[in-house]
């Protein structure tokens, strides 16, 4: 099984998810934003992403829990905490990526992340539970541009961790294949409930094309 991709906001316990997503209210009210609450968090060497504490407010105000509560009766839930944290936390990935996120893609996901099977009645479940909808795409723009720095920093930290695990001990190369669909097709992805149309890194197209990136 690949190794799993770590999220910043999976080393806190559920509790710990619980108590800051609470104060998010009662410190806005005193006129701190969530900004300035998560640069305090890192100060003091709690790293929590943007999305995930939107997405945790949001599940809180909503349900007032970060994650629902599982039955003591029945069948063991296919996904444990942690696990739903994963999976929901590589839904946010691939919405800042502009990355399509299906029912199929999300059971593949924890399919080759936990090996769990989900059907897609499942997954839907599991995304709605996890404070996801599905969402019409919205096309990027002709001026939409990527955040260099963020890249950068992002491929520091990946090269890092790599290091660290031992997995770097030649060249590498990455491949990624890239399809546009037809200027007429409307697709589809989930993203967290409330938020603006998740973005498609791929420009519309009226023919249909492969587009093959090597790093």
């Amino acid at each position: 099984m690949p190794k799993k991709r770590k999220y910043p906001s999976t080393e806190l316990t559920t509790d710990q998810r619980e108590i800051i997503a609470r104060l998010v209210n009662p410190l806005e009210a005193r006129g701190i934003s969530r900004t300035v609450f998560r640069s305090i968090l890192a100060d003091v060497g709690i790293t929590v992403p943007k999305s995930s504490l939107d997405r945790w407010v949001h599940a809180h105000e909503n349900t007032g829990v970060i994650f629902k509560t599982e039955k003591t009766s029945g069948a063991s839930p296919l996904l444990e905490t942690e696990q739903r944290e994963l999976a929901a936390g590589w839904v946010l990935f691939q919405n800042d990526s502009n990355q399509i996120v299906s029912l199929a893609s999300f059971s593949k996901f924890c399919k080759s992340a936990f090996g769990v099977e989900l059907a897609q009645t499942t997954a839907h479940d599991y995304l709605h539970a996890l404070g996801f909808s599905s969402k019409i795409l919205q096309a990027k723009t002709s001026g939409f541009t990527v955040d260099i720095e963020a890249l950068a920093k992002m491929m520091f930290e990946w090269k890092r961790e790599r290091q660290i695990e031992g997995d770097l001990k030649g060249l590498m190369a990455s491949v990624d294949f890239t399809f546009t669909g037809h200027r007429t097709d409307r697709r589809l992805s989930y993203a967290p409930t409330g938020d603006a149309q998740p973005k498609y890194s791929v420009a519309i197209s009226q023919f249909t094309n492969c587009i093959v990136t090597v790093v």
